[in-house]
């Protein structure tokens, strides 16, 4: 399966890619839990704080039973450590989930520096 989402900004060569392949459809925002990592490492599923890390993996757990497709999509602010997302990207394959996706800002980021 392919999952799309919109404004997917690519740095890469310049290619003529094929026109004759059938468009993917589109996946929402509403088909995707929200799972959030702020700066401070604290994390959200929807809009319920998970206030302890002992907690996070049974409520991720419980999503997982109630549906075995479902798909996540993490949003971390761009002060949260690697390590954190790490973390969080474990604990949500430990939970069973295969199809998960990251939010990125467009724009306002620079370009890294080339050694």
């Amino acid at each position: 399966m392919i999952v799309s989402m919109a404004k997917i900004k690519v740095n890469s060569l310049k290619i003529n890619l094929p026109t004759d392949v059938p468009s993917v459809q589109r996946e929402t925002k509403q088909d995707f839990v929200s799972v959030s990592i702020n700066a401070q490492g604290q994390v959200q599923i929807e809009k319920e704080l998970i206030t302890s890390k002992d907690a996070l993996l049974p409520k991720l757990q419980e999503i997982y039973a109630k549906n075995k497709d479902q798909k996540i999509l993490i949003s971390a602010d761009k002060d949260s450590t690697h390590e954190e997302m790490m973390v969080l990207l474990g604990k949500v394959r430990a939970a069973g989930f295969q199809k998960v996706a990251f939010t990125i800002k467009a724009g306002g980021s620079k370009p890294m520096a080339t050694p």
